[in-house]
């Protein structure tokens, strides 16, 4: 029959801009979750970190990772 392809969700985890840190200062929250992209440098991401909930974020583009995890989709072997 036909074969289903699955394109991975665009998640916020999965960003090459995404910089995952700790602030020991906040003591509620210490997560930061920290945009490296040239345009929100040093801004929070806008997320959201949900489980299979994808980001609206324009700026998203897979980290390498996600990107391998693309490949094999795209040649058939995944």
């Amino acid at each position: 029959m036909f074969e289903e392809r699955h394109t991975p969700q665009r998640l916020a985890v999965d960003c090459r801009w995404l910089h995952r840190t700790l602030d020991s200062s906040v003591r509620d929250d210490p997560y930061r979750m920290i945009c490296q992209h040239i345009v929100r440098d040093g801004a929070n991401c806008v997320g959201p970190f949900l489980e299979n909930i994808e980001t609206e974020c324009q700026l998203w583009e897979p980290n390498a990772r996600m990107a391998a995890r693309l490949a094999q989709i795209e040649s058939g072997s995944g």
